[in-house]
């Protein structure tokens, strides 16, 4: 209305004087800490979404690092089961077997032995039971061995494999 009762094609530049009311926001974080940075300051324009502060929680960055451990932990179980044996595991198992085996022999020829003695009459039966009772175990030892060092050739299982990459 003040335009248009001056009757002037530009508009004067006018002072005036009163009061401007301005709206304060309270904000929050959702998860607890310190703030580390202030990025903006009174008086700045902010648009939506714009970064205001910088937060620093110990406790969040724990949480991360014990995530990150956790992470670096299972990819070390994933290549430890893709990996398989060692060599020198499988070595040692395979020695293991072959021992047993030889072990096994010496029991499997001395029960003959024994046996024969006693067929002549010249072993109690009871040497030639024990004999024969250590041959058997030496045998299952031998089994067991062998089976040891298959498990080492073989490496982790598929399911271990899995569980690793899960």
């Amino acid at each position: 209305g003040l335009y248009k009762s001056t009757g002037q094609s530009k508009p004067q530049v006018m002072t005036l004087q009163g009061q401007m009311q301005m709206q304060q926001t309270s904000i929050a974080a959702k998860v607890p800490g310190r703030i580390a940075q202030i990025l903006v300051t009174e008086g700045n324009k902010v648009e939506v979404g714009q970064q205001l502060i910088e937060m620093d929680s110990p406790e969040i960055n724990a949480k991360i690092a014990q995530a990150r451990a956790g992470k670096d932990m299972a990819q070390s179980q994933l290549d430890k089961a893709e990996n398989g044996a060692r060599p020198q595991e499988i070595a040692q198992a395979k020695a293991a077997w072959q021992a047993n085996k030889a072990a096994s022999d010496l029991a499997q020829n001395t029960y003959q032995r024994v046996d024969r003695l006693y067929e002549e009459g010249l072993m109690a039966r009871q040497k030639r039971d024990e004999a024969y009772a250590q041959y058997l175990a030496t045998q299952d030892q031998t089994e067991a061995a062998r089976l040891q060092y298959d498990l080492a050739l073989e490496g982790a299982r598929s399911e271990d494999k899995s569980a690793a990459t899960a």
